[in-house]
């Protein structure tokens, strides 16, 4: 019978990862590796873009410090501007759902007034993850992180955590990434356990756990 490559724990057949230490027991097909690929890219663009988003208002804020008296009216003028355009397309939109009346709303009545608009959810972010507590255990020669992490954000998420092993001297001599989860999406606000194999050297003597990236399983 098949057994995992880090805790020898039998496998059965047919599973892809450990049943007890949830290490991958197969490697990833092309197309997981190509969705991997194309998920990264897509982390690094929101990140470039949030990045330029911040420079681009720290920018405007100086401009708007040093105005001119003319400038400023000149603002005054765009903002007042603005605000008559949207009353306008605000009194359109008002119109038509008044129009619109029970096609609108499901049992013919009008939806309530003074009901709060619908929050937008949080983007997933490395920030809402927390690792709660976490030890490690040795058996069988692998040396092992067992804990849990909470979910803190609104979005159910999956998470991937890394190891780092070091010995006495300060030097990297071990090193593991893994999804505590596998492609399931931790619940908003909820925990999963974490326990994982992450290193079979003798001289361990630190072992760093972080949090290196979050995304949304389909």
């Amino acid at each position: 019978m098949p057994s995992c490559r880090h805790c020898g724990n039998e496998t059965g057949e047919g599973n892809t990862f450990c049943p007890e230490c949830g290490e991958r027991l197969a490697g990833f097909t092309e197309e997981e590796t190509q969705r991997y690929i194309n998920d990264l890219q897509d982390s690094i663009e929101r990140e470039e873009d949030a990045e330029r988003g911040k420079r681009h208002g720290e920018e405007q804020d100086r401009t708007q410090q040093g105005d001119t008296p003319s400038k400023t009216e000149n603002t005054v003028s765009r903002i007042a501007k603005g605000m008559i355009i949207a009353g306008a397309i605000l009194g359109l939109v008002a119109g038509a759902i008044l129009c619109a009346g029970p096609l609108l709303s499901p049992t013919g009545t009008d939806t309530p007034s003074g009901t709060d608009t619908p929050s937008v959810p949080d983007t997933p972010s490395i920030s809402n993850i927390e690792i709660i507590q976490w030890h490690l255990d040795e058996r069988h020669g692998t040396t092992y992180v067992v804990g849990e992490l909470r979910n803190n954000g609104s979005v159910a998420v999956g998470v991937q955590l890394q190891a780092v092993v070091r010995d006495h001297d300060g030097h990297v001599i071990d090193s593991r990434q893994w999804w505590p989860a596998s492609i399931n999406n931790i619940p908003a606000g909820g925990t999963w356990p974490i326990k994982a194999g992450v290193s079979d050297k003798q001289n361990i003597d630190t072992v760093e756990v972080s949090v290196i990236r979050v995304r949304v399983w389909d």
